[in-house]
């Protein structure tokens, strides 16, 4: 996990664990959403363009 990524998701819990508008709760969740969804395609390329243990083996 990059490091921007993970303070950017670490932010966004916090602010949502204060008092928020319902607007920017909102903006926020969807911000969230979308830096996790980011993250997980990410570590799936990762873990898709790793080298499997035969190929790693030989």
């Amino acid at each position: 996990m990059s490091y921007v990524a993970s303070e950017n998701i670490r932010r966004f819990r916090a602010l949502l664990d204060t008092q928020l508008s319902s607007e920017k709760r909102k903006t926020i969740e969807t911000l969230l959403a979308a830096e996790l969804a980011e993250l997980e395609k990410d570590l799936d390329e990762e873990v898709a363009a790793a080298p499997t243990g035969r190929e790693a083996s030989s």
